[in-house]
């Protein structure tokens, strides 16, 4: 489970890095000028935490702590942390502040 929470850690760097990288190339600068672009990051972001919800709440089974950490995707945690990273637009406009 410790394993699992590092692998978050860096799944939430690596989408951070993406925003500054982002935010260097001036993407996050059209992302905040253009209304349209920032409201369609916002309902992706939300439409994929949806889906992670979802998936999750149809299960077939409940899982117990043995099960969460043997059955425990490490890949799949860091692309999880990694897309919501990436989809958040907060973060975006945090590193346009700080990166103009």
């Amino acid at each position: 489970m410790r394993k699992a929470g590092l692998v978050s850690v860096v799944g939430i760097r690596f989408g951070t890095l993406a925003h500054v990288f982002a935010a260097a190339l001036g993407v996050s600068t059209l992302l905040m000028t253009s209304i349209t672009m920032f409201n369609v990051l916002k309902i992706a972001g939300g439409a994929y935490l949806i889906y992670l919800g979802v998936r999750t709440l149809l299960k077939k089974k409940e899982m117990t702590k043995a099960d969460f950490i043997i059955g425990c995707n490490l890949k799949m945690t860091f692309w999880q942390t990694t897309i919501v990273n990436v989809l958040g637009p907060k973060t975006a406009i945090f590193f346009l502040a700080f990166l103009p």
